[in-house]
């Protein structure tokens, strides 16, 4: 997670595991509010990556949030998800501003 300068808007990037249909969107979801589809942009020998710029609501869901959910499907369809503790989260991205 950054705030680039001259934008002012926070972006995210997300570093996935290889071995992921990479035609298919991740989700990003706190807790139970609407999930977000995002693209995977590119995948390198290091992992699959996404970057986005993330909306208010995203960003609110995850100041207050316990839990941020990252859905993707493996190459044999299997539907995998990784939870991400968001404790500390509104406290470091306040630093960041």
């Amino acid at each position: 997670m950054r705030v680039p300068a001259e934008t002012k808007k926070p972006v995210m990037m997300i570093q996935l595991p290889l071995g992921i249909l990479v035609n298919m969107p991740v989700g990003i979801q706190v807790e139970g509010n609407p999930a977000e589809k995002f693209a995977i942009q590119t995948c390198t020998q290091n992992g699959c990556f996404v970057g986005t710029t993330i909306s208010d609501r995203l960003l609110g869901a995850m100041r207050s949030g316990k839990e941020l959910q990252v859905s993707f499907q493996a190459t044999d369809k299997q539907n995998l998800t990784i939870a991400v503790p968001l404790s500390g989260f509104a406290v470091a991205y306040d630093k960041l501003k």
